[in-house]
């Protein structure tokens, strides 16, 4: 048991600041999508779309912004998955 607490000192660190990278990396890509837009993504006379909400919208990426949000989602989930199953298996071990 002694050597599973260990482990969970060891692991602890690592999961932190390898999922502060993938969140990081998460924010980057995001701000790469809405720099790639449509160019009639901002023309919607319904909704009002600003630079933030145009990653939501349907039609107001291109698809390379369309690709760059993909690519922050699954680096989300990435640290996300970083930081529970850290938590979950500390939990387990009963650190």
């Amino acid at each position: 048991m002694q050597v599973l607490n260990f482990l969970t000192l060891i692991i602890f660190p690592f999961s932190l600041v390898l999922g502060l990278v993938c969140f990081i990396k998460a924010i980057y890509f995001f701000v790469k999508a809405v720099q790639n837009t449509t160019s009639t993504a901002f023309d919607n006379l319904h909704t009002k779309i600003t630079p933030i909400n145009v990653i939501w919208y349907p039609n107001c990426l291109s698809e390379t912004g369309k690709g760059y949000r993909l690519k922050a989602f699954k680096y989300m989930g990435l640290s996300f998955l970083f930081w529970v199953g850290t938590i979950a298996f500390a939990q387990v071990v009963g650190a």
